[in-house]
């Protein structure tokens, strides 16, 4: 319990300021993929919906699916339920779509060969990559799993992935 009103403000403060300077802190955990990307301007309207659409090779009835969504959200208000005390969303100031400019290789592209290809039980099906190593590990998909089976195929599969770089 505090002493006063003031105290608590007072206190926090430097909380703020600590929180502020993480918000404008650049990000150094070292995960960014420089890649050269194509995007939108930001904005949002009716054009940005049909050029997303354009952009992913969408059919003329998922370009009107997303213009009668887009048109639904024009008409609805944000919650405030939550009572914050935050400025309003701009959403004119969000670019809604970026994409890599170079599609991704497919594997008859890839050259070299690598240390290890593991595959997870498609057996003969599995598309052929050259490396040192190839395993095919035929392990259960956990997707319908229940915890436990789904935290034994994680702990095979930490396992092996352990034993296959000790090896290499």
């Amino acid at each position: 319990m505090s002493a006063t009103p003031t105290a608590d403000a007072a206190a926090a403060k430097p909380l703020e300021a600590g929180v502020e300077e993480a918000l404008n802190r650049r990000y150094g955990a070292g995960f960014v993929t420089d890649i050269e990307t194509e995007s939108l301007p930001p904005g949002l309207d009716e054009d940005v919906v049909r050029a997303i659409s354009a952009r992913k090779n969408e059919p003329g009835w998922m370009t009107e699916w997303r213009l009668a969504a887009y048109r639904h959200w024009l008409t609805m208000t944000p919650p405030d339920w939550a009572k914050l005390e935050i400025a309003p969303i701009d959403y004119q100031a969000i670019s809604y779509f970026a994409a890599p400019k170079n599609a991704p290789k497919s594997l008859d592209e890839i050259g070299g060969e690598f240390d290890a290809v593991i595959t997870m039980g498609c057996g003969d099906s599995c598309p052929w990559v050259p490396a040192r190593i190839r395993e095919d590990w035929a392990l259960p998909d956990p997707k319908h799993m229940d915890d436990e089976g789904y935290r034994a195929v994680r702990d095979t599969i930490e396992a092996r992935v352990r034993e296959l770089l000790a090896r290499l």
